[in-house]
């Protein structure tokens, strides 16, 4: 089983983690995600990202790894990103990324120590309809 997927929708793109992926594979996600950024670019401005990062714990020197496609999605014209995380360390790791990428006003981290619908629901409505979660870790 591959430790990502990266999913184009009609909204923009789901991204999930399941676990710490290797060399080959972060390689092959930065190729992917690229090419879906460009794909969702072609298609117009303010595509969303909803990104599940609640399967794999998040370390500090993470922060340029997430920084670098959140930038290529902000210069492909990104508009709202949701990433739900486990805790608070990781929402720290991602709001510092997002920061860095220029995306933290129209981010939203979720922390939700246990994965499940309802936290995915809380940040598909943040990335598709800007409705406010309830527990949020902002990014700004």
């Amino acid at each position: 089983m591959n430790g990502f997927a990266l999913a184009p929708r009609r909204w923009g793109l789901y991204v999930t983690v399941r676990r710490a992926l290797s060399e080959a594979e972060r390689d092959e996600f930065a190729d992917l995600f690229q090419r879906a950024c460009w794909f969702l670019r072609g298609r117009g401005a303010g595509w969303s990202i909803v990104a599940d990062l609640s399967g794999v714990p998040l370390s500090p020197d993470l922060h340029e790894r997430l920084a670098d496609p959140m930038h290529l999605a902000r210069q492909h014209d990104a508009g709202r990103v949701a990433a739900l995380v486990r805790g608070g360390g990781d929402a720290a790791v991602v709001a510092d990324a997002l920061r860095a990428a220029g995306l933290a006003e129209r981010a939203r981290v979720l922390v939700a120590p246990r994965p499940g619908p309802e936290p995915l629901r809380r940040a598909r409505d943040w990335a598709l309809k800007g409705t406010e979660p309830a527990r949020i870790d902002r990014a700004a």
